[in-house]
């Protein structure tokens, strides 16, 4: 999957920029991991990015936490015995964890739906977001008759409308749009929009 490469990838030039601390070129490193909790996709990206950076030739030290099993002030006290160059947070709850208790180490962020809520000086990672553009067309590839896309959105959601929107036109599909203010309008929403649409594409809202 391309987000396993690409945190990986951001990873190594993360530490690599960091005077004093790159010993990766040496095939080194320690790298703590903090996992939200233990679903499967959270372990999935742990285990493509470690299969990643064995592939490459690098054999880092991993110290690995879990939010939900290890109390945060434990998680705290050994990372900061252990130092690591840095901290692989996967999933909203452990990059929101690392921001707010660990502003002196480089953090990597994957599997996350908003990088804004977690962005900061010391933070970067790669979102689980796919461009309007992309996702469209790999719809229009496996559904190539399907034209009429049908959205239901709120203010929160606006800015993906509007890509959504610019992308369906430069696409030649169809878009109904239907803007709600309460997650209880919902239900009547996509009754009014079901018989003009062919499929009802959802976003996080």
């Amino acid at each position: 999957m391309v987000f396993k490469i690409t945190a990986a990838v951001v990873i190594l030039a993360s530490v690599c920029l960091l005077p004093g601390k790159c010993c990766f070129a040496a095939g080194r490193g320690n790298i703590a991991v903090i996992l939200s909790s233990d679903i499967e996709p959270y372990t999935r990206a742990h285990n493509g990015f470690k299969q990643f950076i064995v592939k490459n030739g690098f054999s880092p030290q991993y110290s690995d936490y879990n939010l939900e099993k290890t109390g945060p002030p434990e998680i705290l006290k050994q990372i900061a015995l252990g130092s690591p160059a840095v901290v692989l947070a996967v999933g909203t709850p452990a990059a929101k964890f690392a921001k707010e208790n660990l502003p002196g180490t480089p953090v990597v962020f994957c599997m996350i739906l908003d990088p804004g809520e977690v962005l900061g000086a010391n933070i970067t990672g790669v979102s689980l977001g796919i461009p309007a553009g992309i996702k469209l067309e790999k719809i229009q590839q496996i559904f190539p008759r399907m034209k009429r896309i049908g959205l239901i959105y709120s203010s929160a959601s606006a800015p993906e409308h509007a890509a959504i929107a610019r992308a369906s036109g430069e696409l030649g599909l169809k878009l109904l749009a239907q803007r709600i203010d309460s997650e209880k309008d919902f239900p009547d929403a996509v009754k009014q929009m079901s018989w003009q649409i062919d499929y009802l594409l959802m976003i996080p809202d």
